[in-house]
């Protein structure tokens, strides 16, 4: 184990942290997605999983450069660019995002773009009851004092609110469709809000046995173990 840090110590730092980093995210989120929970509405083979929650959690602990990096390679490695790419990553991208930044255009600006873009839409319009989920996070915005929850909530409707807007201009459904998922909406919402912080307390828990534990390899994902910070 020593013989492998030692040599992992003589490649270049901070492109081996990235690798790392990337790699470790990428394969998290893979196994994420085998965890399925519900049927995404209006397609026939596309499934809610655990990536909805490790997506969004990923603007938590890295920067928003990884974070797209370690999508793009999810992609690249895993999956093919198309329909998935609109529906999961582009919106957890944008979750992450919130999760990484306090700054208006992410936690304002978009969901109101998102609400705009929907009920454009000639089937959104009839159907604007189900955006008005949206204003979740823009109210959440004017909040002083944020909880680790409220912005697992605000982060999730993000990705809710880029994800519809997407989907109403892409994918053929009625109004009637989705009116009728607005109460399924409330609960999934709220799992993935809890997922995501029970997810943030796991990965802390991981991380400080690690530092425990195996120290010598916390720098080489990017990490200082105490005595470093």
């Amino acid at each position: 184990m020593l013989y492998l840090i030692d040599s992992l110590k003589s490649v270049k730092m901070p492109t081996l942290k990235i690798i790392a980093r990337i790699s470790l995210w990428t394969l998290l989120i893979k196994a994420a997605s085998y965890l399925k929970s519900s049927y995404i509405v209006g397609s026939k083979i596309l499934f809610f999983s655990g990536s909805s929650i490790f997506i969004p959690l990923m603007g938590a602990f890295n920067t928003p450069a990884l974070c797209a990096a370690a999508c793009l390679v999810r992609l690249a490695f895993f999956n093919t660019f198309g329909l998935s790419t609109l529906a999961f990553i582009v919106p957890g991208f944008c979750a992450a995002l919130y999760w990484n930044m306090n700054h208006w255009s992410i936690r304002l600006l978009l969901p109101i773009a998102c609400f705009i873009a929907f009920v454009c839409h000639p089937v959104g319009n009839q159907a604007y009851t189900y955006a008005l989920y949206w204003f979740i996070p823009m109210a959440l915005y004017f909040v002083p004092h944020k909880n680790l929850f409220l912005t697992a909530l605000g982060s999730t409707f993000i990705a809710h609110a880029v994800g519809s807007a997407i989907w109403i201009y892409t994918v053929p459904m009625t109004a009637q469709m989705w009116t009728d998922l607005i109460p399924l909406v409330a609960i999934e919402r709220l799992c993935f809000a809890i997922g995501m912080v029970v997810g943030y307390h796991a990965i802390n828990t991981v991380h400080s046995f690690v530092r425990e534990k195996y120290t010598a390899l916390l720098p080489i994902f990017g990490y200082t173990s105490p005595s470093q910070s």
